[in-house]
């Protein structure tokens, strides 16, 4: 009888601390432009290029080359740093 209690109790912990998807808390800005708490993936050139990123968030912004978060990944920008990575979107 314990077993058939133990498994969904299991699952109500595992769901209970399982991270939600939401915005990253802080601002990044590309190439001066400013982005508040920004969440996924966010389109922030018209055309690949270089962007000069400034990660002020609380976790890593990852370069795309292309827009929708598409291609292939150029860089990582750790929280709290400042680089330069060719794209046109980025995830936070």
């Amino acid at each position: 009888m314990r077993k058939g209690l133990v498994l969904p109790g299991l699952l109500a912990v595992v769901i209970a601390l399982a991270p939600t998807a939401g915005a990253a808390p802080g601002t990044i800005n590309v190439n001066g432009e400013r982005f508040d708490d920004p969440s996924g993936c966010v389109d922030v050139a018209q055309v690949s290029g270089n962007l000069e990123i400034h990660n002020d968030t609380s976790g890593p912004v990852t370069v795309f080359t292309h827009h929708g978060c598409a291609g292939d990944v150029t860089g990582v920008v750790p929280e709290g740093s400042v680089n330069t990575f060719f794209g046109a979107s980025i995830s936070a």
